[in-house]
């Protein structure tokens, strides 16, 4: 009996290796949707004024077994940022800060940047084929380096100069979790639709100064850390082998 179903076994073990699918690897682009806090346009020192922007994607799958399979994700994204609602909350921001009020006719030049990202992950990923077509289902984690906007203010009014100045370049763990759907019309060559959510985190290097005449500036500096979450929504092709 033991023989029996160690039989079974080891012949559902060997039918799955046979009937595994096609590895492929692929290059697909389009959208990235900001997110939560990273989209808000509601605190300069907490959410991320991220603007919808491009994500390119290489990606590639191999199948050890019919529906298993390990699946790697390298990814460039890029997003705009909300430029004069940050300016308008950045300036209320330093208001509060040191305790100063900001008069409208004052000298304002404001200078910022988008964000950019790169992830380099990796994961399991379960694929379910339909005929041509094919569901993959894949849960990735791993390196993204962040580089968020710059950010640099310089306000004068009177005797008064102030200059506010961040950036960033940072290396955090990232994950991603995704569905594609893979329509293959050839045996080499196939279309892949892919909607995934990309999470990570971002620190900023912050440097504040206030001069008011008297020649002895007031520096603040501060590290923020801010949420990155964004959707990714791409079109691109795949080729088996």
């Amino acid at each position: 009996m033991k023989r029996i179903r160690l039989f079974i076994l080891i012949s559902c073990l060997f039918a799955g290796f046979a009937s595994a699918q096609d590895n492929y690897i692929g290059l697909s682009m389009g959208g990235s949707i900001p997110m939560g806090d990273y989209a808000s346009t509601t605190e300069a020192n907490k959410t991320g004024y991220a603007e919808s922007g491009f994500s390119l994607n290489f990606q590639g799958n191999y199948y050890f077994m019919k529906f298993l399979g390990v699946g790697g994700t390298a990814t460039f994204g890029m997003n705009g940022t909300a430029e004069e609602e940050l300016k308008t909350d950045w300036i209320t921001y330093l208001e509060n800060l040191h305790d100063v009020t900001i008069p409208d006719d004052a000298n304002v030049r404001f200078i910022t940047s988008q964000w950019t990202y790169v992830n380099l992950f990796a994961g399991p990923v379960l694929s379910f084929p339909f005929g041509r077509l094919s569901l993959e289902l894949k849960a990735q984690g791993g390196m993204s380096v962040i580089t968020p906007p710059e950010r640099n203010i310089y306000i004068t009014y009177t005797n008064v100069e102030i200059t506010s100045n961040s950036a960033g370049h940072n290396v955090a763990f990232g994950y991603l979790l995704g569905a594609g759907l893979q329509f293959k019309p050839s045996e080499m060559y196939g279309f892949r639709l892919g909607a995934d959510y990309f999470a990570s985190e971002a620190k900023l290097n912050l440097e504040d100064k206030i001069d008011d005449g008297t020649g002895e500036g007031e520096i603040v500096s501060a590290v923020w850390e801010m949420p990155v979450r964004a959707y990714h929504i791409t079109l691109g092709i795949s080729y088996f082998f």
